[in-house]
């Protein structure tokens, strides 16, 4: 779960335009973010690294974040928000999130 800080951060993030969307992994090389992603990056936008020329990865990690900041089940519906085939803009995920706060905030 999540401090209420880390929620209102990535809330404020989702929402700022700052961030391009993408889908499948945290983060791409081409600068495109999933929901979690744009989490990671308000964690700590200096644990990125580049694999190869599409992939970046976040704590050694390119599709979930570490269960520990966000547990599996949590992480599942925000992928599948971002990533269905009608898409969520970060717009709408963060007011999934904020009708869920519930759920995410400790």
């Amino acid at each position: 779960m999540l401090t209420q800080t880390q929620f209102d951060k990535w809330i404020e993030a989702l929402e700022s335009g700052k961030y391009k969307q993408g889908i499948g992994r945290l983060r791409d090389n081409n600068e495109k973010f999933c929901c979690l992603g744009v989490l990671a990056d308000t964690i700590d936008s200096t644990n990125w690294e580049k694999f190869g020329t599409k992939r970046c990865a976040w704590a050694n990690l390119d599709w979930f974040l570490p269960y520990d900041i966000l547990e599996e089940d949590l992480q599942k519906p925000l992928t599948q928000l971002n990533d269905s085939p009608n898409g969520n803009t970060f717009k709408e995920i963060a007011r999934y999130l904020k009708d869920n706060k519930q759920d995410y905030v400790e």
